[in-house]
């Protein structure tokens, strides 16, 4: 029995404007007299799983390009140089009970395609200690599948209860319960970093879907926005969507080949994308122009993703 060989993961790096930046891939952000250094997702994804930060020259007047900490990785040591001359006064004294804490610090929506069984363990996989945990909306059904069920206790992905098209048809007030329900849940995610996530597709890619969507997409269906918005509407501390591509070498991707070993390869490509201020702060539920603001925003994330498909079947 297998699942996962190999995983290729191809983040790009978050590289926020405001900061300056180093060769030796440490980051400056500068206010007054006041200046806070750390290290890029460069150096973090260079890394690996970090396990000790030590900053040991606390108090200390220190000239620029001066080693004024280290960082302990599971497989080397990395000295941290300061980007300026000037006195250290003080450091994150957190990073030296929870070091991993310098790369899931905040909070994230996410999406992703959506292609086999599997894509829920190869996604955990891919953004593990890169994000924090993604917690995926799962459908009340699914519930009764034991290792979901698990997951769902062992890490709290909530279970949403969601009406049917022809339920909502019969009674709309079904949907404004929906929207509640699942804005309940992602103010959960509130109280720690985590990341929101959604199959934007909202069902498993085969080509009777595509065709009977008639998406204008070669790989992908019509991208859905409900579940994302609602998620960023309790999670107002959000910034940032990462989108990830899930491709996999095989077409065999049912639950049983998982089981199998043939659903042995799959290649993850991850983008961040800033969110636009017009979107935050927003009903979706109540906003036409807000729904239509959101689907235009994603819908341009899914074109990009068309050709991040081709790159990765290469």
């Amino acid at each position: 029995m297998g699942y996962i060989c190999e995983i290729t993961n191809r983040f790009k790096m978050n590289i926020p404007a405001e900061l300056k930046y180093t060769k030796d891939h440490e980051w400056v952000k500068i206010d007054g007299d006041i200046a806070t250094v750390g290290i890029t997702d460069f150096a973090q994804s260079e890394l690996g799983d970090i396990v000790y930060v030590e900053v040991d020259t606390l108090d200390e007047s220190l000239d620029k390009d001066a080693v004024f900490g280290t960082v302990e990785a599971v497989k080397t040591v990395s000295d941290l140089f300061l980007p300026l001359s000037g006195e250290v006064i003080e450091f994150n004294e957190g990073l030296e009970d929870t070091p991993e804490d310098v790369n899931t610090d905040t909070w994230y929506i996410a999406m992703s395609n959506h292609q086999a069984w599997a894509d829920i363990f190869i996604l955990l996989a891919a953004g593990h200690k890169k994000i924090p945990l993604l917690k995926f909306f799962m459908k009340k059904e699914l519930q009764w599948i034991p290792i979901i069920y698990l997951v769902h206790k062992t890490i709290d992905m909530p279970f949403l209860n969601r009406h049917s098209r022809a339920q909502i048809q019969a009674n709309p007030e079904l949907k404004k319960i929906d929207f509640e329900n699942a804005k309940i849940a992602a103010k959960r995610f509130s109280r720690n970093p985590s990341t929101a996530f959604s199959f934007a597709e909202g069902t498993r890619f085969t080509l009777q879907k595509h065709s009977a969507q008639e998406s204008p997409y070669s790989d992908l269906l019509k991208p859905k926005v409900g579940a994302l918005a609602i998620a960023l509407s309790g999670m107002p501390q959000v910034n940032t969507l990462v989108d990830f591509t899930v491709v996999y070498a095989t077409e065999k991707r049912s639950t049983w080949d998982f089981l199998c070993g043939n659903l042995s390869r799959a290649k993850v490509a991850a983008k961040t994308y800033a969110l636009p201020e017009n979107l935050k702060n927003r009903s979706f539920e109540e906003e036409d122009d807000y729904r239509r603001d959101f689907q235009t925003f994603v819908d341009t994330i899914w074109l990009e993703k068309e050709q991040t498909i081709k790159d990765l079947k290469l």
